[in-house]
């Protein structure tokens, strides 16, 4: 017998006792042998009516553990895949750096200047593509597009911030590049910036 069916026994037990004593009462036929039975079968339905209840809460308070625990282990593995497709994700921006942007000679090409917030978007955001027209991928494209043609400045000042996501697609791999940055409003921002380049180009060439 399940915990529920327990439950709804001990409720119809209780109940039938009840009536049973109730019935006897009316009818002027309760003996006490019969008061006596009729108080044992209602304190046994009441004691397995309250059993069944706590084994019922029991069952599903260890039911509710399992499934927290099961969706625990289940967020977890996502977060391992989700950890390893970035790593795949930034190795493919080195390689891509690596076969895109070419050395140019600072000493024979003017310095020409890009403004993010001008020249691209002032609100950034997004990884790849997919993710809208002011992902990093785009951002990147840009650059690329922008070094081809001499040393650049980036201005990063004027947008409403930016994501770890989108400066990583942004920048990884391009340290060596003929490449400089500007933020007045947050210095700490070119920092970080070269942050990423840094460590996805080590990540690049391991």
């Amino acid at each position: 017998m399940t915990n529920d069916q327990r439950a709804h026994f001990g409720l119809g037990a209780t109940v039938a006792s009840l009536f049973i004593a109730a019935l006897l009462a009316l009818t002027e036929q309760l003996s006490p042998h019969a008061i006596a039975a009729a108080g044992y079968a209602s304190v046994w339905a009441v004691f397995t009516l309250v059993s069944g209840w706590h084994a019922a809460k029991k069952s599903t308070t260890e039911e509710l553990r399992e499934k927290v625990q099961k969706l625990e282990a289940e967020l977890d593995a996502r977060q391992e895949r989700i950890s390893e497709a970035a790593a795949k994700f930034n190795r493919k921006l080195y390689v891509i750096a690596e076969d895109f942007v070419e050395e140019v000679d600072p000493t024979e090409a003017p310095l020409s200047k890009l403004s993010v917030a001008r020249d691209f978007s002032r609100f950034p955001v997004g990884r790849t593509r997919a993710d809208g027209p002011n992902s990093g991928e785009h951002l990147r494209a840009l650059i690329i597009e922008r070094l081809r043609h001499g040393p650049l400045e980036v201005d990063l000042d004027g947008t409403m911030g930016y994501s770890s996501s989108f400066l990583e697609a942004a920048f990884a791999g391009l340290s060596a590049s003929p490449i400089t940055f500007v933020s007045n409003q947050d210095p700490s921002l070119v920092k970080e910036v070269r942050g990423y380049m840094e460590k996805y180009d080590r990540l690049g060439a391991s």
